[in-house]
């Protein structure tokens, strides 16, 4: 059987993810370096998850269409949205934080992008 691209991508999201729940289980702490060292270097982070982000990107669309790609998001913010409503005054603090501040540029970028992929999403529904 040959793997392709999203086979492997989805290989290594695999093992990343039975890895962190394994951690996760045995030593619930232990993971809150791991989140420590993304944040203490947000920037570099960032940035990482931006060119993985693009190269996965261009990978799903070689095999899946936009509006199948948006659909996907919706579901993985459905789940994601219900891993955060266990800790509701966490992220109601963060939301209020947040709102009392400028919009940056970083947040702005990331606001037309989401722009772009909703448009193109529903434009290729609608044709």
């Amino acid at each position: 059987m040959a793997m392709t691209t999203i086979d492997i991508i989805a290989l290594v999201f695999i093992f990343l993810a039975l890895v962190k729940i394994t951690v996760v289980l045995v030593n619930r702490k232990s993971w809150l370096n791991v989140s420590k060292l993304f944040y203490d270097y947000s920037r570099e982070s960032s940035f990482l998850l931006i060119i993985l982000g693009v190269i996965v990107f261009f990978f799903l669309l070689d095999e899946m269409s936009i509006v199948h790609i948006i659909a996907v998001i919706a579901f993985s913010i459905i789940l994601l949205g219900l891993a955060v409503l266990q800790y509701p005054r966490e992220f109601l603090h963060i939301a209020k934080k947040s709102s009392n501040r400028k919009i940056s540029i970083f947040e702005l970028l990331y606001i037309v992008f989401w722009i772009i992929l909703l448009i193109w999403a529903f434009v290729e529904i609608i044709s």
